[in-house]
């Protein structure tokens, strides 16, 4: 005699019958899900939907900055992650940053990272900033470490938020 489930609308036949259409109505139930799952999720950033010009904030370094290195040592203002490889990578993965203000011969670049995140780098080889930043909504978002080489024990860090804007020719 056949009866019909009152949760999930499935006729029963068995205990086995029930349990192997249940076991297909699951499967399809995953399927589903991961496909929903699968379509609602952002594609992986890249160079082209990253390059661009950014306004970029920052919070102040910690540990403090000693009194008039502040500017030696500020996150630039503004930057364009520009598309041209620069000219010392030969596997050309780092790409030419703009930044403003210059600090001094300090030459910035970025890449793209396998996590869809962005490493940069702003630096005179001796001394720099360096950090990752994620891509959030409109903007990039992350930690910007200090470094120096003469004194491993120079490490400041700052959070910063760059927003995207139009570039100015």
């Amino acid at each position: 005699m056949k009866a019909k489930s009152p949760n999930i609308g499935l006729q029963r036949t068995s205990a086995c019958g029930l349990a192997a259409e249940a076991g297909s109505l699951g499967v399809a139930i995953t399927i589903f899900l991961a496909a929903s799952l699968n379509a609602t999720e952002k594609p992986a950033a890249s160079q082209a939907t990253l390059a661009g010009c950014y306004i970029v904030s920052a919070a102040e370094w910690s540990p403090s900055v000693e009194k008039g290195q502040g500017e030696f040592w500020a996150p630039p203002r503004a930057v364009k992650l520009t598309s041209a490889h620069v000219a010392h990578d030969p596997e050309q993965r780092w790409m030419v940053m703009k930044y403003q203000p210059a600090a001094g011969q300090r030459v910035g670049q970025w890449r793209v990272e396998s996590a869809g995140t962005i490493s940069i780098s702003i630096s005179d080889g001796f001394t720099g900033l360096s950090g990752e930043l994620a891509p959030v909504g409109d903007y990039l978002q992350g930690t910007l470490t200090t470094w120096e080489d003469g004194n491993p024990s120079f490490h400041r860090k700052a959070v910063v938020k760059a927003r995207r804007t139009a570039c100015k020719p």
